[in-house]
């Protein structure tokens, strides 16, 4: 028979069974680290204002007392076109807002002053419409006529601002500013160079009529997009005229030559723009005729030794006159042999 019975050998197997789990839980409790919760939040330093005229820090290797590097900052150049402002002679129209009574059309007076309703006399010029639209609004309603108006001027004519085109074009005259800002445009509008056109291109601004601006024309060249500059209103643009040479007598292509008169050209270049002599012409008597203050003066040149490189080539200038005259022999030549062709014919006519 066993010493203690089947139950309560149960019950002590249990109750040990229990402390040995609450020894292991109370045990592992104590090796866990204490739950630090959420970290902290991280701290942000204020940061100093930097002045402007403080000493800028040091760069290891640079050396001592150098100036500190500055980084520039390039910003695209305006391209704003100028105001255009009012002048006298100026036509126009002034519109008031939900006043069409007030609706007034004007002309400015040489004085600059324009006659409106209410208000009478009212000197405009010099502003630019936007300008003047304010200072009429403060009128109105400084004098008690309207509160608060609106107020738009509407300029249709320009007469003082637009832009004269002389020189060598095919339509010269003034032309408006509000259709052109550019050199080229001005060109087209007034229908295009002459072939007389020279390369230089004087541009004159009112404001500043003592300093002009000069502008060298590049025909298809890679700087061409560089003479196209800003025009400003009441500009006057002169395009200049280019010298020329001529060629006449005994050569295939007489005619006349564009020449500038910065530019320098010979004796044998003038002649292959002619396309060459002739087979009549006597080049040893060529005639080179110059303008002087003095009259016309004649020298002769020798074409026929430039040709074959036994003389020096001779320098032309603008308004020359370049003559290759016929070769009398060989005139005569021609006229013998004419009249003994034709006498030939003439004869074997007869004898058939």
């Amino acid at each position: 028979m066993p010493l203690f019975p089947s139950s309560v050998i149960r019950r002590v197997w249990i109750a040990l069974l229990s402390l040995t789990m609450l020894s292991v839980a109370s045990f592992a409790q104590e090796e866990r680290p204490p739950d630090a919760g959420p970290p902290p939040p991280q701290q942000i330093q204020p940061t100093t204002p930097v002045d402007p005229n403080a000493p800028a820090p040091e760069v290891p290797g640079a050396a001592p007392g150098a100036a500190p590097a500055r980084i520039q900052i390039s910003s695209p150049a305006s391209s704003t076109p100028a105001e255009m402002l009012i002048g006298p002679g100026d036509d126009g129209d002034m519109n008031v807002f939900s006043m069409p009574e007030l609706t007034t059309h004007f002309r400015v007076e040489a004085s600059g002053d324009v006659n409106l309703p209410l208000i009478g006399k009212f000197h405009i010029a010099g502003m630019p419409a936007d300008a003047a639209q304010a200072a009429l609004e403060k009128k109105y309603e400084e004098g008690g006529f309207l509160r608060s108006p609106h107020i738009t001027i509407f300029i249709k004519e320009y007469t003082t601002q637009g832009i004269s085109v002389l020189g060598e074009v095919n339509r010269p005259g003034i032309y408006s500013a509000l259709n052109a800002r550019r050199l080229y445009d001005l060109f087209l509008i007034a229908g295009g160079l002459t072939p007389r056109a020279g390369k230089t291109v004087t541009i004159t601004h009112t404001k500043d009529p003592e300093n002009p601006v000069v502008v060298t024309l590049d025909h298809g060249g890679i700087n061409a997009n560089q003479g196209n500059v800003e025009i400003q209103p009441g500009d006057t643009i002169m395009i200049s005229r280019a010298g020329v040479v001529y060629v006449i007598g005994e050569v295939n292509r007489p005619g006349v030559f564009v020449m500038e008169s910065t530019q320098v050209a010979s004796m044998l270049q003038m002649l292959a723009l002619a396309a060459g002599p002739t087979r009549m012409a006597a080049l040893g008597h060529t005639r080179l005729i110059r303008r002087t203050p003095k009259g016309l003066e004649s020298k002769d040149v020798d074409l026929k030794k430039i040709m074959q490189a036994k003389g020096a080539d001779i320098d032309v200038q603008a308004e020359d006159i370049v003559y290759v005259p016929p070769s009398r022999g060989k005139a005569a030549i021609e006229r013998g042999s004419g009249s003994v062709l034709s006498m030939l014919t003439n004869l074997a006519l007869y004898h058939f």
